[in-house]
């Protein structure tokens, strides 16, 4: 998992061909005119949705993890918490989800970020992750959502 700040995203070229392809893309976007729908920049190898989302109470969320792709999650407006923990210290819930590259867990949080404006999060296939959590009310933020095939 890797936390920082939106201008520091070049940083991290070279962990993954794709992820590079992606933080390159990313780096030349206008972030204030991002469409709100999914964007295909590599077919299904690279991609990014940015959505106007409402964040949810913790006692409503489970662990997910991912196998197929890397997420990057990109705050542009208001800010998301998001806890997490590594995959080898949950237990799964659900069955992994080939078709929609997800397995369900619950266990124990290990790390607790809220990011905020112009930061973002990677999570790699170890890193379990319940995005979208709230801080004591639920409120709306813009976020970009990037998945890189590892």
């Amino acid at each position: 998992m890797i936390v920082d700040r939106l201008q520091n995203l070049k940083k991290y070229t070279g962990l993954n061909r794709n992820l590079d392809r992606a933080i390159d893309e990313i780096s030349r976007l206008d972030v204030e005119g991002i469409p709100t729908e999914e964007v295909r920049i590599d077919g299904e190898r690279v991609y990014f949705k940015c959505e106007l989302l409402r964040t949810r109470d913790e006692e409503e969320a489970l662990f997910e993890a991912h196998r197929k792709y890397i997420d990057v999650h990109i705050c542009l407006g208001g800010r998301e918490r998001i806890k997490g923990a590594s995959i080898h210290n949950l237990s799964s819930v659900a069955a992994y989800d080939e078709g929609k590259d997800v397995e369900w867990l619950n266990g124990s949080c290990e790390w607790d970020v809220t990011l905020k404006e112009g930061e973002f999060m990677i999570c790699f296939e170890e890193d379990a992750h319940k995005p979208l959590l709230d801080h004591g009310e639920q409120a709306e933020f813009k976020k970009m959502i990037v998945k890189a095939e590892v």
